[in-house]
């Protein structure tokens, strides 16, 4: 006997013959409410089965994840990396820049030390040292372009 062709079964996505009745079914990925008609979409996150680092933000239709503070998703959309904070900002450093737990602290070369800023770099020679300054001389040659100058030239 097909009860779910002699009966208004009223499910809302399909009805499925039982011994002696019949049963409403949902699609993969959805469950069947407690009225026993009517599908949800199963909340992903509330299942645990998303796959996320660190937290599952649930959507209509899907999920998402997120990662914490000071941290970036990366390209599989699940796992978490630290972020880059020398890299995401415009932080100032004259030499080198070097990340530290959600901050960052600038540094010197060798031979420089950190200016009282924490950003600019001076040289550690004091001012009483002997300094090296190299110049540079172009010469430019002219060339003549008529005979007679050529000769009086050379």
């Amino acid at each position: 006997v097909d009860y779910c062709l002699l009966s208004d079964h009223g499910c809302e996505y399909s009805c499925v013959n039982m011994d002696r009745s019949f049963a409403c079914q949902c699609p993969e990925g959805h469950m069947l409410r407690s009225d026993g008609k009517t599908c949800a979409k199963l909340d992903s996150c509330a299942l645990g089965d998303h796959g996320c680092e660190h937290s599952c933000v649930s959507s209509e239709d899907s999920f998402a994840c997120q990662c914490f503070e000071g941290y970036i998703l990366r390209e599989d959309g699940k796992t978490c990396r630290r972020k880059d904070v020398c890299q995401a900002i415009d932080h100032g450093c004259e030499h080198i820049c070097v990340n530290s737990d959600n901050s960052y602290t600038c540094k010197c070369l060798e031979g420089f030390q950190l200016a009282e800023d924490g950003k600019r770099c001076r040289s550690k020679m004091s001012a009483n040292q002997p300094t090296m300054a190299a110049n540079t001389f172009v010469l430019i040659m002219g060339i003549p372009t008529s005979a007679n100058a050529q000769r009086d030239f050379f």
